[in-house]
């Protein structure tokens, strides 16, 4: 603290002499932790903000490309502070090329069909041996292209 009041005379001397001035309601003096661009400063290093934290873990599961693009945007400035971003990127990438493999189908087996659908699509998956067969969805009507309000 000692240390802090010195540093702090210095540099307020040093305006006086400039006739320079500080705008009082943006200066905080002898604080413990510090917010500073979207992070806490404290004696014990740098954290995210709780608040954006909060925000992350509460945003709901995207469903538009819209809602998507939000959170990789609200999420994209943290990630260089993950350390597992880059597994969890490459577990992403892997689920997105390693799609089910279809099963060609047997005429001489029963076929399972299962659907479902809510207010904005529809979507069934055609199955034997408990294997996809085919998959097909399909958005409905103008509510579903986010067109409700024409």
């Amino acid at each position: 603290m000692e240390s802090h009041k010195l540093h702090l005379q210095k540099v307020l001397s040093v305006l006086r002499q400039h006739q320079l001035h500080a705008k009082l309601s943006k200066c905080y003096f002898a604080q413990t932790e510090l917010e500073y661009l979207d992070h806490i400063i404290t004696a014990q290093g740098v954290v995210a903000d709780p608040a954006k934290i909060s925000c992350m873990t509460s945003w709901p599961t995207p469903n538009t490309i819209k809602a998507l693009r939000g959170f990789l945007g609200l999420t994209g400035y943290y990630r260089k502070f993950v350390r597992a971003a880059e597994e969890a990127f490459n577990k992403l990438k892997m689920a997105m090329t390693t799609t089910p493999v279809l099963t060609l189908p047997d005429f001489s087996k029963k076929f399972i069909l299962e659907t479902d659908a809510s207010d904005s699509v529809i979507g069934a998956v055609l199955m034997q041996d408990g294997r996809p067969i085919d998959f097909h969805s399909k958005p409905l009507g103008l509510k579903a292209m986010g067109l409700s309000n024409i």
